[in-house]
């Protein structure tokens, strides 16, 4: 429900608007996500996005997408400890 909330609040705003639309294709993207990654793995990719005194629970659920452009990746954290995003 927050997630609808912020994505209606951000249609209102304009955030929508076509002009920000993605009209570079549909390019492979490369995805982690975090319940296929060995441990180790998921410690190292929450490392490269997260900051020293964030909290995400014992558990967090990652998705990170690297985009064609290196400068940019989509990451979801989920604390699965307390279902927040």
């Amino acid at each position: 429900m927050v997630a609808l909330n912020m994505m209606e609040e951000m249609d209102a705003l304009g955030g929508m608007n076509e002009q920000y639309f993605d009209h570079r294709g549909r390019p492979y993207f490369e995805t982690l996500v975090s319940s296929e990654m060995l441990p180790e793995q998921k410690t190292e990719a929450l490392s490269k996005v997260t900051g020293p005194d964030e909290d995400w629970g014992e558990n967090p659920f990652v998705v990170i997408t690297y985009d064609p452009n290196k400068n940019w990746k989509k990451v979801m954290i989920v604390n699965t400890d307390i279902a927040t995003c």
